[in-house]
């Protein structure tokens, strides 16, 4: 963060493209430069850099204008260092925020309190279904009256979301938005989720409940010959399961069509692949650390 001032290492022409967003076709701000995502936060410029690597966080958030920055460390998968250096942030930045907030209110008359946009129910429609934000994680967008909620299958917890614009709600807690993205065609594909200064694309999806028919064009044997480990896929009444030697029977929860959701985090998410026939010939594993791990039909 120190370096990001001085330009002791790199140069000050480094560091200027570390901080130079790339730009789309259309000339929209991707919001990631080389290394850093560039954003704003309660109208403070911000950057961050947020990772996670075989059960290790990193949380950085710097504040340029402010010159101050904060680095939150864990060594544990559940930990949520962007929660920690987000709280942080806002503890250390309220100082900053009431100068801000005298100085405008010094230059410009007071204005009345920024109010939710009220959307009708059949806009608000437009919203609900299901998108996958990652390989094991499920949005579910549903509508209880003139608000969206949206739940994570697995958590049980509901959130209210609050229209901020026709396509933008934000939580009941700070630092997450949601936006909704329409098409040529004026439907909603996907949306993007914005949490603490990164965003993730999570596109619309239909859910599937194949039959017992269907479910048994997946059963067999299965090899990674890099890895040399066999898993054998069965099935069992009306569901799937994975045998693994060393970790049971692992129960397949079926998502979009050949996707489905483990109950173990060595399997959150996998992937069967099919030929020109449509015969089941491989799967792959598809997580947030492995990607693309192929295991064919055997």
């Amino acid at each position: 963060m120190l370096n990001l001032e001085t330009g002791e290492v790199g140069g000050k022409g480094l560091i200027q493209k570390m901080l130079s967003p790339a730009k789309l076709t259309t000339g929209e701000s991707t919001g990631y430069a080389y290394g850093f995502a560039v954003g704003a936060y309660k109208g403070f410029k911000q950057l961050s850099v947020i990772g996670d690597w075989a059960g290790y966080g990193v949380a950085v958030v710097y504040y340029p204008d402010q010159r101050i920055g904060f680095a939150v460390l864990a060594n544990w998968d559940y930990a949520y260092p962007e929660q920690f250096v987000q709280s942080i942030a806002d503890i250390n930045l309220e100082p900053f925020f009431k100068l801000k907030t005298k100085a405008a209110t010094s230059q410009v008359p007071a204005s009345k309190p920024r109010k939710d946009v009220k959307l009708s129910p059949a806009v608000l429609g437009r919203y609900t279904g299901v998108y996958r934000l990652n390989p094991g994680t499920l949005l579910v967008i549903t509508q209880a009256g003139q608000q969206l909620v949206l739940t994570i299958p697995g958590q049980g917890e509901k959130y209210p979301l609050s229209a901020v614009s026709e396509t933008e709600f934000t939580l009941t807690f700070p630092g997450f938005l949601i936006t909704f993205q329409k098409n040529k065609e004026g439907k909603i594909p996907q949306l993007v989720w914005r949490q603490g200064g990164s965003e993730t694309i999570a596109p619309r999806i239909e859910l599937v409940k194949p039959t017992p028919a269907e479910l048994g064009e997946y059963a067999g044997t299965y090899f990674n010959e890099e890895l040399d480990i066999r898993y054998t896929v069965a099935l069992k009444g009306e569901a799937i399961v994975l045998m693994a030697k060393e970790r049971g029977a692992i129960a397949l929860s079926p998502q979009e069509k050949d996707r489905f959701r483990g109950n173990s985090r060595v399997f959150p998410a996998l992937v069967f692949l099919r030929d020109g026939r449509n015969n089941v010939t491989g799967f792959v594993v598809d997580d947030e650390l492995v990607r693309d791990l192929v295991f064919r039909k055997i």
